[in-house]
């Protein structure tokens, strides 16, 4: 066999090597996108009846709590008891209408248990109700409320054992789980508080146990603030910021004081507990705990259609890919072909000229083909290029990166410039005010320079400027605005609460001190101008609003910090 007949089979088995790799690939990563596709259908279908089941479950205890209200309070009729019973009922029906659907079958035998358990106790619930509205006495209501507070509880593990079997793929799920967790506690512990101080008002025989299990209820609210706070930390999402942070000052210490005061003081003189205040309590909580849930069912789901989109992608992607192949597979066959066929019909040539004789034939070479040698070549080249391309770009992401730190930092202080600060400002949604916009300058600056020289001058500006990073916000927006004047944003903030923040600034100032070569010490302070912001077009009139109450301190002396408000500058 000749050399080039040697390298003709490498070549050739080389490329089938090549295919049935690529082809190996792509039947792979096409498996796993359709395991991945199906798994993400599953996942959102389980957050859709995670979602259902969290809904009746909150139904239940709102026609609960209804219902338990009407005891005490005449306003509350018993039409608006059906509606709520009634609502409550149907909830459960669409739970019940998918739990032989195929894909919950995926699920396995002990979600639909789960379900059906959670299904049974809360019409237990709704029945226990409303048979205690229409036959409750002092001697049987310890019983009804037992059975309810039961069925709550129960309800609740059912619902736990459903949503912690459920498989959810990611963090983002784990998340979406949390918050329906989070509002099933909060609208549980809602539930017996109000059934408390229901107790409380209506059975004097348990009056003071009623009080004590409501300020151990009132703790309780007041331990979900942590998991309050680690959502808003793992979502980083402006609507559950708000939301979370409108739960925390529901269940701060100082809002539950209100309560326990409250009660500690029905108690002490005898007297009921105002029913409209903690029906209030318990709606506005209840409301802002249904947003979170309904937000993170939001981003949970547009998140799991992204996963879905992005699976069929892959899918499609492959599906292409294994055409490529096909056809690059091909190419080098017909290529083979080709060339198998004109050997052979030069061959044929030669044999029917030999057997007439005829001594002049055509010379038949070896049976070898370039074309892979080239496909092979053309192939390096343009992977050579595609680095080359690779290269060029990320040097030219990282010169525009340092670029735009470059003009959008100071170059002394190395905080936000002017250009910066009011594209920052700009970015700001309606939600993000009222605002303060607060104008800092250091007093006495140029006499600092004359006296010291420029590079003390620098220092100041420097020191103050590592001050006020750490004396802000993330959220705050600040920068050096010009020479020795600094600007600040400071967001959701009141022009008191904007002034208290300032004079806390201009009493840290106070503290800093300059060590010179000579060992001297060298001090400076600071005047202060606020003015509100209630949108990004009134930025330029409260500039001009702090910068007159800036010069407003400067002429009564500096050191100190001036609001400009309507009535004048205080």
């Amino acid at each position: 066999m000749t050399r080039t007949m040697k390298i003709k089979y490498a070549i050739y088995f080389f490329t089938l090597c090549l295919m049935t790799s690529f082809s190996l690939f792509i039947v792979d990563e096409l498996l796993e996108a359709h395991t991945d596709y199906r798994d993400n259908q599953l996942n959102l279908y389980k957050i859709d009846r995670a979602k259902e089941i969290s809904e009746a479950f909150q139904a239940a205890l709102q026609a609960h709590r209804l219902k338990r209200l009407s005891l005490i309070d005449p306003q509350i009729t018993r039409a608006q008891c059906l509606a709520a019973d009634r609502a409550a009922r149907e909830r459960i029906t669409r739970i019940r209408e998918h739990l032989d659907d195929e894909v919950a079958r995926q699920l396995g035998v002990r979600q639909k248990i789960a379900a059906l358990s959670m299904i049974s106790l809360m019409e237990q619930l709704l029945d226990n109700d409303n048979l205690q509205l229409s036959q409750v006495n002092n001697t049987n209501a310890n019983l009804f409320n037992i059975n309810s507070a039961y069925y709550i509880s129960q309800t609740s593990k059912s619902y736990y054992r459903y949503t912690y079997d459920t498989r959810m793929v990611d963090t983002d799920s784990f998340m979406f789980l949390e918050a329906i967790r989070l509002n099933n506690r909060l609208n549980m512990s809602l539930t017996e508080l109000s059934d408390q101080i229901i107790d409380v008002n209506v059975r004097p025989l348990v009056r003071k146990d009623a009080y004590l299990k409501s300020i151990q209820l009132t703790g309780v609210l007041n331990a979900l603030s942590t998991r309050l706070i680690f959502m808003k930390i793992n979502y980083d999402d402006g609507q559950i910021t708000n939301i979370v942070n409108a739960l925390l000052a529901q269940v701060s210490a100082e809002r539950l004081q209100q309560i326990t005061h409250g009660l500690y003081t029905a108690i002490d003189t005898h007297q009921p507990y105002p029913t409209a205040l903690i029906s209030r309590y318990v709606d506005d909580v209840s409301g802002l705990s249904q947003a979170l849930y309904q937000r993170s069912f939001e981003l949970e789901t547009l998140a799991s259609r992204h996963k879905i989109y992005d699976s069929q992608t892959t899918i499609y992607g492959m599906i292409a890919l294994a055409g490529l192949v096909v056809l690059l597979f091909i190419l080098p066959a017909l290529v083979f072909c080709t060339s198998i066929n004109r050997w052979l019909t030069k061959t044929h040539n030669n044999i029917v000229r030999l057997s007439r004789g005829e001594i002049n034939i055509d010379r038949n070479d070896a049976f070898y083909s370039q074309e892979l040698i080239a496909i092979s070549d053309a192939i390096q080249q343009l992977r050579q290029y595609q680095l080359d391309k690779v290269s060029l770009e990320s040097e030219k992401q990282l010169l525009i990166k340092e670029l735009e730190a470059s003009s959008f930092l100071d170059p002394l202080t190395n905080i936000y410039n002017r250009r910066k600060f009011f594209l920052e400002c700009q970015l700001l949604g309606d939600g993000s005010y009222p605002q303060a916009f607060c104008l800092i300058d250091i007093d006495n600056f140029k006499q600092l320079n004359d006296s010291y020289g420029h590079d003390v001058g620098d220092r100041a500006l420097v020191a103050f400027g590592h001050l006020l990073q750490r004396a802000f916000r993330a959220s705050d927006i600040f920068c050096r605005y010009g020479g020795e004047e600094f600007a600040v944003l400071l967001g959701n903030c009141s022009l008191d609460n904007a002034r208290d923040i300032m004079e806390q600034l201009r009493a840290r100032t106070h503290r800093l001190t300059l060590n010179l070569a000579d060992g001297r010490q060298v001090r400076f302070t600071t005047s202060c101008g606020i003015a509100p912001v209630n949108a990004f077009t009134a930025l330029q009139a409260a500039i001009k609003q702090a910068d007159e109450a800036l010069y407003f301190c400067k002429k009564n002396g500096k050191d100190r910090v001036s609001v400009h408000t309507q009535a004048g500058y205080i």
